[in-house]
């Protein structure tokens, strides 16, 4: 009886060897498929990193720059007030 089933009209039975080969190629292709995405990843997250890094410095640049843009505003604004006293 066991027999009969692998011998069927639906799957032959070379369809076994067939369908493990299938298998095993399926396998491989998603094995290649996930390096390569973990490979893009790595290439994001370097690239993230360095913007990040960009980031932070012009950071840095930019700080002193507002603190005097403010400043400055807070000076004209002071001598608005001043002048309406006045």
């Amino acid at each position: 009886m066991e027999r009969a089933k692998l011998a069927s009209p639906e799957q032959p039975a070379g369809g076994q060897l067939e369908s493990a080969l299938l298998d095993i190629s399926a396998a491989d292709l998603v094995d290649a498929m996930d390096g390569g995405v973990q490979e893009l990843f790595k290439r994001v997250e370097v690239e993230t990193r360095a913007l990040l890094a960009a980031v932070a410095r012009r950071r840095k640049q930019t700080d002193p720059w507002l603190a005097a843009i403010n400043s400055v505003l807070k000076e004209i604004g002071d001598f608005e007030n001043w002048m309406k006293v006045m």
